[in-house]
């Protein structure tokens, strides 16, 4: 239903953006002149409502580059005991798309450093996803929104074949 309802709309805007093109290369005389304008306005004019996703994909991607690589300490990890420590989600600013990048730090057991770290990336969808109910969970329609790790430690297997131990986090006081 989603995918008709999305037909429908990309329809509508497509029926709108040549109807203004006509109507913006009506007095132009030569049929030449009506084509080169006219070709060129509505292919830009047609992509309006997903710009923000087109550029927002190419900083996602940017991104996912920059923070979706695994830091292992390996040489003082070996026999360490490590646990997951939880660290809030980040907003990174200065896209055009909102993009979340969610930490994962296990830090070693009594010293509290870092001992394996990685992010995961999840962007939400543009203007036209969010307004108009198009995807379910505000995720994007251009593009896959999530990013990480390929093969990241994540279970007690895992992290035993890094020769690491992995614990529960220890008990907070209050």
């Amino acid at each position: 239903m989603t995918g008709i309802y999305l037909l429908l709309v990309i329809l509508l805007w497509a029926a709108l953006v040549a109807w203004l093109t006509v109507l913006l290369t009506k007095k132009l005389d030569l049929l030449f002149l009506r084509i080169l304008v006219g070709a060129p306005s509505f292919a830009a004019a047609l992509t309006l409502p997903f710009i923000d996703e087109i550029v927002g994909r190419e900083q996602f991607q940017e991104l996912c580059s920059q923070y979706s690589q695994i830091h292992i300490d390996i040489s003082s990890a070996a026999g360490k005991s490590v646990y997951f420590a939880s660290q809030p989600n980040i907003q990174i600013q200065g896209t055009w798309i909102r993009v979340m990048r969610r930490p994962f730090r296990f830090v070693e057991l009594t010293s509290g450093k870092p001992v394996v770290t990685y992010d995961e990336l999840f962007a939400e969808g543009g203007w036209l996803a969010r307004h108009l109910g198009l995807s379910e969970g505000r995720v994007p329609l251009l593009f896959k929104g999530y990013c990480g790790p390929a093969n990241p430690p994540k279970s007690i297997s895992s992290f035993k074949s890094l020769g690491i131990n992995y614990v529960e986090p220890p008990a907070r006081r209050m």
